[in-house]
């Protein structure tokens, strides 16, 4: 983990896609709380709310074209409109170090895949993927959407060329990043509140104790060992 003075060098963009511009109570107050915590830290932020594209995966793209723009953004953090959060969780990802099954000390481990619902993104990402698939590009076509050459498609669908999975846009873009040999991490401490027809908790720490090729999407039955369970520490629950 970096120090936490190192927030006061960030300048992340918080990006969230939400179609029909609706924003649920608990993304709401943890925005509110993350935006105080980060002026009390000296850390600069933005938040740009993308609304009008029902396409999830054309709402992500425009939004990465929208941050390669502002060379001033140093990360690109996705938060969906029913994450809540702790402004806690926030910066223990922009301080992780990391780019993007052993627990590390600082609580972060490595995976193949992650969903973008909470996920932050360095620049230096972008830079590399576009330049290793230059083929990506494409021009856009969506209403006021400018073309500014820097539209790729990052977020998009594929199927596992081994197991003929079928994986989201947020599954796509692990597999290109892990494709140039890098690695996705997540924060195993940290835990999220997803908005729906009633508000779910969970406890992510928890269940890589109580089961873990569960927890991790294994094949059902298999024998895995998790090492540096020592390091599972959950912060302050979200909001």
């Amino acid at each position: 983990m970096l120090a936490p003075s190192e927030l006061q060098q960030f300048f992340p963009v918080v990006m969230t896609p939400s179609h029909d511009g609706k924003f649920f109570q608990n993304y709401v107050a943890s925005m509110l709380n993350f935006t105080v915590q980060s002026e009390r830290t000296g850390m600069r932020m933005q938040v740009l709310m993308h609304q009008g594209e029902s396409l999830v995966t054309r709402a992500r793209n425009n939004c990465v074209a929208q941050f390669l723009a502002n060379p001033q953004w140093t990360h690109l953090f996705w938060i969906d409109a029913d994450i809540g959060f702790s402004a806690q969780a926030a910066f223990r990802l922009l301080l992780s170090g990391y780019d993007e099954l052993r627990i590390q000390p600082d609580g972060f481990m490595e995976m193949t895949e992650a969903p973008t619902g909470f996920m932050a993104i360095k620049r230096s990402v972008f830079e590399r993927l576009i330049a290793s698939y230059p083929d990506l590009s494409y021009v856009p076509d969506s209403i006021g959407e400018a073309d500014l050459g820097l539209h790729y498609r990052f977020f998009d669908v594929m199927v596992d060329p081994v197991t003929r999975r079928y994986l989201s846009e947020d599954y796509g873009f692990c597999r290109l990043w892990s494709g140039l040999g890098e690695s996705v991490y997540i924060d195993a401490n940290s835990n999220l509140t997803h908005q729906g027809a009633k508000l779910y908790r969970g406890d992510f720490a928890s269940s890589l104790l109580a089961s873990l090729p569960h927890a991790v999407g294994g094949p059902a039955g298999a024998a895995m060992v998790l090492t540096g369970q020592e390091y599972l520490n959950p912060n302050p629950p979200a909001l």
